[in-house]
């Protein structure tokens, strides 16, 4: 038996310390930074998984969404994805 779910997920990515770092004098002010929103950025990311474990888990690229087309391509990667897996 294989379950499958689709949900949302939050995607964004930190900024490195190393790339907020600069040079300026002891006494001069220091840059204001906007923060980074988690909820900025979202992904559709499809999951599959059996007792064994998971078998697929596919996002969409930002501002697509799910559409006939695009689940039949899913079902096809599933397909391939449980051959590859679970011989047998």
């Amino acid at each position: 038996m294989v379950t499958g779910d689709k949900s949302w997920f939050h995607h964004f990515e930190p900024e490195m310390k190393q790339k907020s770092v600069e040079w300026h004098h002891l006494h001069s002010p220091s840059k204001k930074k906007a923060k980074t929103v988690p909820s900025a950025a979202k992904v559709m990311g499809t999951v599959f998984w059996d007792a064994e474990g998971l078998i697929l888990v596919e996002f969409l690229e930002p501002g697509q969404t799910i559409t006939a087309a695009r689940s039949v391509q899913t079902l096809h990667k599933l397909c391939h994805a449980l051959c590859d897996k679970r011989l047998g």
